[in-house]
């Protein structure tokens, strides 16, 4: 529940992202704002399935990338 937590956090000052900056922002000095403690121990494959969890509880989506192998998220429910 702290990883959803802390995602949503980085995502209320960050905006959309992708799945590689959200995870970069919780394993860098963005953590002394978070619940958990993530430095070098969160793979960017475990941040990818929580926000497949959350987008399926409609807490964000994903949006259109110029990246063809990069999901782009977004907070809030399928616009």
């Amino acid at each position: 529940m702290a990883l959803r937590k802390d995602i949503q956090t980085v995502m209320e000052t960050q905006g959309a992202r992708m799945t590689y900056h959200i995870a970069n922002c919780l394993r860098s000095d963005f953590g002394k704002v978070l619940e958990g403690s993530y430095n070098g121990t969160l793979d960017t494959s475990t941040v990818r399935r929580e926000l497949e969890r959350m987008e399926k509880d409609g807490l964000v989506h994903r949006i259109p990338s110029s990246c063809s192998r990069q999901i782009c998220w977004q907070k809030g429910g399928k616009a």
